[in-house]
């Protein structure tokens, strides 16, 4: 499955899959949340379901995404999850793709690419990375790969796990260093994406110049929250996957940002097919909480490449 699900197949089926949600095309759920409290009642972890159906496509998929976040501590990856790809019309289970959130992290890394597109970003001198994780790896790579990128920043809490993630980007020939202060890295970064599950912000409105692009991915529930609040009022433009969604649980929520201010990523990725995407002179925030149209882009774009192959078998 990772053999297939290339970052340029899944870019480019999640730039689609945006592009249908924009056009109505795509019916999805609102998503169902599963939080579990770990010691002292601190969240421990999250389940995920989304489910969603393109009316392009014969597919329609149910798609469960795990995150615990201590896992990495006991050798294991801190996202799992499986894709259920079903027919839309016989009803019938096609495809059982047990990707161990592997298709649910490569779609949130294709949307950080396409954020970047959307916002207007035509060059990244510094690209700085908040968190050390396997968005945080994945994004700072991929985006890399997409974009012109001079060198990566990266900050984490734990200063021994961002050290590692940036000797990885050496080893794998991007250039990369470590920001001791998120401070540090705001004032230097063209791009700042953020991929922490904080319940506290991270990101303040006075550490921030004009002309910085956003990309807040960690926010994908209630409580969550990475932006300083006076960040997001400050903002020029504001791009979310899906409007609805970011109020609610997403870096917007109880943030009394009106709707009417944000615009939609596929909207974006329709118009710059033609004329481009322009680049606020300010501060541009783009607010990704994951929807059901990336899944079933990204897991429709597996399957028929595994099923064309004749030796995935």
């Amino acid at each position: 499955m990772r053999a297939v699900a290339t970052p340029g197949r899944i870019v480019e089926a999640v730039r689609v899959g945006f592009m249908a949600h924009a056009s109505g095309r795509v019916r999805q759920a609102l998503t169902s949340h599963l939080a579990f409290a770990g010691d002292g009642g601190a969240r421990a972890g999250d389940c995920h379901v989304k489910w969603g159906h393109d009316e392009a496509s014969t597919y329609f998929v149910i798609k469960v995404a795990t995150s615990f976040y201590s896992n990495p501590q006991h050798g294991l990856p801190s996202s799992n999850g499986l894709v259920l790809l079903m027919s839309a019309q016989t009803g019938e289970p096609v495809a059982l793709l047990e990707d161990r959130g592997w298709l649910t992290d490569a779609r949130t890394a294709a949307a950080g690419v396409l954020a970047s597109e959307a916002a207007g970003i035509e060059r990244i001198d510094t690209l700085g990375v908040l968190g050390t994780g396997i968005q945080a790896g994945l994004q700072a790579r991929w985006i890399a790969a997409h974009r012109q990128v001079s060198r990566v920043l990266v900050w984490g809490r734990r200063p021994g796990a961002a050290g590692q993630l940036v000797a990885d980007l050496r080893a794998s020939g991007i250039e990369a260093a470590v920001a001791e202060r998120v401070s540090d890295l705001a004032t230097q970064s063209d791009l700042i994406v953020t991929t922490t599950p904080s319940f506290t912000p991270l990101l303040m409105n006075s550490d921030v110049k004009d002309g910085t692009a956003i990309v807040a991915i960690g926010a994908d529930a209630r409580g969550k929250r990475e932006l300083d609040r006076a960040l997001l009022h400050r903002a020029d433009r504001i791009i979310c996957d899906d409007p609805a969604q970011c109020l609610d649980h997403g870096e917007l929520q109880d943030s009394g940002i009106d709707a009417g201010r944000l615009e939609r990523i596929g909207e974006l990725l329709l118009k710059s097919e033609t004329k481009g995407a322009s680049r606020a002179a300010g501060v541009t925030i783009v607010d990704l909480t994951g929807i059901a149209t990336q899944d079933v882009a990204a897991a429709q774009a597996c399957w028929l490449a595994l099923s064309r192959s004749d030796d995935w078998r």
